[in-house]
Order: C-alpha cells, then sequence, then structure tokens
C-alpha cells in the first residue's frame, strides 16, 4: 500500500495498537501512527490463561480487494472461520501427517483460512514470505507438502517454471504426496487445469 492507502485502511481499523515484527511495516507504522505503535516484549511474555472462543466473536478483520470501488472492511468471526475449516476437512479429507504450504498473502482470506485451518486440524504451515515458483517447487519436491492454495496467475507461473526446470530423471510431476492445489481467487482456464492435470 502506498502511504495514503496504509493511512486510510488504518483509520477505517481505528485499532488501540498497532503490534508488527516486521521491521519494515514497523518503521512505516511508527511514521504515520506513532501514538499507536507498540513494540512487545517478547522475552518477559507469558503464557496466556486459555480463552473461550464464542462463535460469535469477532475474530479478525479483513479488507476487501476493492475490485467495485474502494476496499471496504469484512469482519470475520469464529463461528465463519471455524465452519469454513471444517468445509475444508470434509471436501479435502486431511490427516494428522499434512503439511500446508502457505505462498498467499496473510492479509486475504485465501491465505488467512490456511493458517486458521491449520492450527484448528493440529497440522504444520509451510510460510513464504512471497510467490517464488522456484522456492515453491523446491519445497513441494521435498516430499512434505500435501496442500497447497494458489491463485490462477501463480499455478501458470509454477507450471512454466516446472517445465523449464524439470529435475534430472522426472517427467516434471510433483511427489504423490502432494494431494491437494486449492485454487481460487479468479476463474481458472480450461487450458490452465488440462496443463496442471
Amino acid at each position: 500500500l502506498n502511504p495514503a492507502e496504509f493511512r486510510t485502511q488504518i483509520e477505517a481499523l481505528s485499532p488501540d495498537g498497532i503490534i508488527s515484527t516486521d521491521a519494515e511495516f514497523s518503521e512505516r507504522a511508527a511514521r504515520l501512527f506513532p501514538d499507536l505503535l507498540v513494540q512487545p516484549d517478547m522475552t518477559t511474555r507469558e503464557r496466556e490463561p486459555e480463552h473461550f472462543w464464542s462463535l460469535h466473536d469477532l475474530r479478525a478483520m479483513i479488507f476487501s480487494s476493492g475490485t467495485g470501488g474502494q476496499p471496504k472492511i469484512v469482519p470475520l468471526s469464529t463461528s465463519q472461520l471455524l465452519f469454513g475449516a471444517l468445509g475444508s476437512a470434509l471436501r479435502l479429507d486431511h490427516h494428522h501427517s499434512d503439511c500446508w504450504l502457505c505462498c498467499l498473502p496473510l492479509h486475504h482470506i485465501g491465505g488467512l483460512s490456511i493458517l486458521y485451518r491449520c492450527v484448528w486440524y493440529g497440522i504444520p504451515v509451510l510460510l513464504h514470505p512471497d510467490f517464488s515458483p522456484a522456492r515453491v517447487c523446491s519445497d513441494l519436491d521435498s516430499g512434505k507438502i500435501s496442500h497447497i492454495s494458489l491463485v490462477p496467475t501463480m499455478l501458470q507461473r509454477l507450471l512454466e517454471h516446472r517445465v523449464r526446470n524439470i529435475p534430472e530423471g522426472g517427467d516434471g510431476s510433483f511427489p504423490r504426496r502432494l494431494r491437494v492445489v486449492l485454487l481460487g481467487g479468479a476463474s481458472a482456464s480450461i487450458p490452465l487445469l488440462n496443463e496442471a492435470q
């Protein structure tokens, strides 16, 4: 976000404070909202007591993409995130040995949902700070990843990279451990789906 968009979104959220462990984000926040930036002391942090999450509690607020104008705040309750995770588990057949690769931004529902699913399923998530086809292919080839979420453009770039960099002695396919490629965010063309298959 440029400074004006950043300011608009923070003001729309009206937070009590901003906590960040990312130096670049903290620097931006400190310039625009010096009174809101909270520097957590991670060395003396005590374990939080267990907290019951009511299904109606507000759990997160994200911004829409803004394709229809200005981005709007979308409040998400525990039930919306939980039932989304349960629906995913029913459709995708999760196992305790699964591992989800997340290379989607966490400020969008696609990336954020992966974190909630993995916490509720009790499975690991491999977080990438951004999308790199080479890094994603390498992690998929490790045989540890069972699930990945992508948008069609990312899938296209991944397949293009794969065609140019087929592992020695391989046919270009990924390990069988990769059971699910969850594709969303936009329509996928039939040629792209055929190529992926």
